[in-house]
């Protein structure tokens, strides 16, 4: 990224991820492609300027642990990951001004539940059942638990769609 240091010894290059979903979405420009090591964005640069390109509304999921590092300006991966998609949406809708497609992306984080743990004394139900009716925890709202309820919602549907055959070719791969 312009104006901060190289935080990995060998970086993914966006034009090799460019390549691979090309390969990978030809046949389906609204795909969702995930990346489990996400690290400073790469897949996600890559995929909104593909979608510039040849016009295509790919999504993106990266995962990544926010592990610290030792860089002036970025705290852990996941800060300068952020930092690297908001520079690339900011430079993609810049040189492209004609082009109305979607760099936006949201970032979660991974918490405890907003649910209390159900410890039912099995001597005195009714009281437990009675007790269970507040069942947020403490310093969680009912907006908090509905995000987190879409969020599961999403993982579930996503994980419970149908598979998609692969071309001939690969299938052997």
């Amino acid at each position: 990224m312009d104006g901060v240091g190289t935080v990995f010894d060998t970086p993914k290059p966006v034009r090799l991820m460019k390549r691979i979903l090309h390969l990978a979405t030809k046949h389906d420009k609204d795909a969702l492609v995930m990346d489990f090591f996400a690290g400073s964005g790469t897949l996600g640069h890559a995929v909104m300027e593909l979608n510039q390109e040849d016009n295509g509304n790919r999504k993106f999921i990266l995962v990544q642990l926010p592990e610290p590092i030792e860089d002036p300006h970025f705290r852990t991966i996941v800060d300068l990951c952020k930092e690297r998609l908001r520079r690339a949406a900011e430079k993609i809708k810049r040189e492209h001004l004609d082009w109305n497609g979607d760099t936006g992306f949201r970032v979660f984080r991974l918490d405890s539940s907003n649910i209390r743990a159900w410890k039912p004394d099995p001597d005195n139900l009714e009281n437990a059942l009675l007790d269970y009716t507040e069942h947020l925890k403490d310093g969680r709202s009912e907006h908090d638990s509905f995000t987190s309820c879409c969020s599961n919602s999403a993982w579930i549907s996503a994980c419970q769609s149908k598979p998609k055959p692969l071309p001939a070719r690969l299938s052997t791969v």
